[in-house]
C-alpha cells in the first residue's frame, strides 16, 4: 500500500488531488511496469498511465470531496476521509447507479488513498449484459454510419478484434504470417504488445484490404466515431473462441480458450471476457 500525500496539506480538495497527481505515470509502458514489478496477472501496478484515466479519477475524486463538505464538514484530512469511503458507495447502491459507476467510483478513491483493498468488503452490482446496449441493438448513432461505405473496416474489425485506438494506428507492416497462420501485432492498451490471432475466415479478405496499401502506410486513417467497436469486438471472441474449440462457448466452457481469447483482446480479467464478449 502506498503512502498518502502528506506534503502541504491544504484543503481536502487539494490533499485527494495531489494525491492523484503524484501516481502520474504518463508515457510509461503499464505493461513493462507489470513485468518490471514482478505483479501478478490481474493484480493492479502502481501509478496511472493514461492522461484519461488521471482526468476520470480527479473527476471522480472530487465528487467525493464535494460529498464529504456536505455531509462532514469537520473532516480536514485524507485519513479522516478515508472512513466515510464505504458509506459513500453504500449511498451509490441505493441510488441504483450502474455496476460501472461504482466499480469507477472505488477504482478511483483506491487510487487517491493508495490502498489497492479499500472497500473490498462492499459487494458491486454485477453488470449485466442487457445494461451493454451499444452492440446489442440499433442505436441512434448507427444511422450515421454506412454500413457498405466502411466495409473493409468492418470486416478488419470483425477479422483482428483491436479496439478503436487500435485500428487507428495499425499499419500494414503489423500484418504478419507465422506457422501458415496469419497475425496482426499491436501496441495496444497500458502500451501492452500483443499478436492477435487473424480469424481464418477472414485471412483472404484481411489480405485484399492489404494489399490495396504501401507496406508502410496505416491501413486507416479515420475511424468513423459512430462504428460500433464493442461489437465487432464481442463477434471477434466468439468466432476465435469456436475456432479454437470448434464450439461455442455456451455449449462448452475451456479455461484454456478462453483465456487465449483473453489475451487476443488485449483484456487482462477473464471474467470480463466471459460475462462481455462471450456470452
Amino acid at each position: 500500500m502506498g503512502k498518502l500525500y502528506l506534503g502541504k496539506r491544504g484543503s481536502l480538495k487539494y490533499q485527494i488531488t495531489q494525491s492523484l497527481i503524484k501516481q502520474k505515470r504518463f508515457g510509461e509502458s503499464k505493461y513493462e511496469a507489470k513485468r518490471a514489478g514482478n505483479v501478478k496477472f490481474g493484480q493492479p501496478v502502481d501509478g496511472i498511465f493514461s492522461y484519461k484515466t488521471m482526468k476520470v479519477y480527479l473527476d471522480e475524486a472530487v465528487r467525493f470531496v464535494n460529498w464529504i463538505r456536505e455531509n462532514y464538514k469537520e473532516v480536514k484530512t485524507l485519513e479522516e476521509a478515508k472512513k466515510y469511503v464505504r458509506e459513500y458507495l453504500e449511498l451509490g447502491k441505493r441510488k441504483n447507479y450502474s455496476a460501472w459507476t461504482l466499480k469507477l467510483q472505488r477504482s478511483a478513491l483506491r487510487k487517491a488513498f493508495r490502498d489497492p483493498e479499500l472497500a473490498k468488503e462492499i459487494e458491486l452490482p454485477i453488470r449485466k449484459k442487457t445494461d451493454i446496449v451499444r452492440s446489442r441493438r440499433n442505436a441512434i448513432r448507427d444511422k450515421h454510419f454506412s454500413k457498405s461505405r466502411n466495409k473493409d473496416l468492418i470486416d478488419f474489425a470483425r477479422a483482428t478484434g483491436l479496439r478503436r485506438s487500435e485500428l487507428s494506428k495499425v499499419r500494414v507492416q503489423d500484418v504478419f504470417k507465422m506457422d501458415e497462420k496469419l497475425y496482426v501485432a499491436i501496441k495496444g492498451k497500458g502500451g501492452r504488445y500483443r499478436e492477435a490471432p487473424i480469424l481464418e475466415k477472414y485471412t483472404e479478405r484481411v489480405q485484399e484490404i492489404i494489399n490495396k496499401k504501401d507496406n508502410n502506410e496505416k491501413v486507416f486513417k479515420k475511424i468513423h466515431s459512430c462504428m460500433d467497436i464493442h461489437g465487432y469486438r464481442r463477434e471477434y471472441a466468439q468466432e476465435l473462441y469456436k475456432e479454437l474449440t470448434g464450439k461455442d462457448y455456451s455449449e462448452y466452457k475451456d479455461k484454456e480458450a478462453v483465456m487465449r481469447v483473453s489475451e487476443a483482446l488485449g483484456h487482462s480479467r477473464i471474467d470480463v471476457v466471459t460475462r462481455h464478449y462471450l456470452t
